[in-house]
């Protein structure tokens, strides 16, 4: 992007990208999807959050298999990924619900790639044709392979509809396997919200009677953890989303300069 606004494709910057309140606005909204999904744990995930732990715990060493297996399958429904990833902070934990999660989140990944490539290919592809700034993801990973898929893991698309797409794309086998990294900023954001969710409700439930373990310097590790996995997760985001469109301008580049007559 050049100093007067306008991208080396030439099409012009916006000013929300440019302005000082530019910030300001990705902010504000960074925030409300923040508060969205507290809300959204709140009234749809929290109420059934009891019973499920308690279910999960009549199943003893079993009851992260039946986990994995029940968020795989709502990965597959197209379920937000979000919401149970922060069930999962909130019942294993930080890092058992990372590593359960990111293993749901394989599976269905995997799931979905075999189920595209099998049957819906073709039919993805014509959803693809009609909507180009989505056919444009297929000419990146063809392109760019791992890295591209890295890069668009990292970016704020569903993680459902990314599986399709991606299945659906020219990427092989091992190249949209190993992509599946780019899932861990976001997810370990979600799930540190999650737990750091359940450790309010307890102590809420709990002030009048708190152990010793709960210092303040605690809740500061508790709650700054937290916010630098968002802070994490977003620049890395913002990074990938701007990697992704400078590849972009550069393919334009390449086409335009291809179609010119010599």
């Amino acid at each position: 992007m050049s100093s007067n606004g306008v991208r080396s494709s030439g099409r012009p910057v916006p000013a929300v990208h440019r302005a000082w309140w530019g910030m300001l606005v990705k902010i504000g909204v960074a925030a409300l999807l923040i508060a969205a999904l507290a809300s959204a744990w709140f009234r749809w995930v929290e109420p059934h959050e009891a019973a499920f732990e308690r279910w999960l715990g009549t199943l003893g060493p079993w009851a992260p298999a039946m986990f994995v297996a029940s968020v795989a399958l709502a990965l597959l429904l197209f379920l937000p990924k979000s919401l149970f990833s922060m069930a999962a902070g909130a019942i294993f934990g930080p890092l058992w619900g990372l590593v359960w999660m990111l293993t749901a989140s394989f599976i269905a990944a995997i799931a979905t790639f075999a189920l595209v490539r099998r049957g819906f290919r073709s039919w993805v592809g014509r959803v693809l044709d009609r909507h180009p700034r989505l056919a444009a993801i297929d000419t990146a990973v063809g392109d760019r392979g791992t890295r591209a898929v890295v890069l668009l893991r990292m970016t704020p698309v569903g993680f459902a509809i990314m599986n399709w797409i991606l299945a659906a794309s020219r990427i092989r086998f091992r190249e949209y396997l190993a992509g599946l990294v780019g899932l861990v900023p976001g997810t370990l954001s979600a799930v540190s919200i999650g737990f750091a969710a359940r450790h309010t409700a307890d102590l809420a439930t709990r002030a009048d009677d708190l152990p010793p373990g709960d210092s303040v310097l605690r809740e500061v590790g508790v709650y700054g953890s937290v916010a630098a996995s968002v802070i994490v997760a977003v620049v890395v985001s913002r990074i990938a989303i701007r990697s992704i469109h400078s590849a972009s301008a550069t393919d334009g580049g390449r086409s335009d300069a291809t179609s010119m007559p010599s």
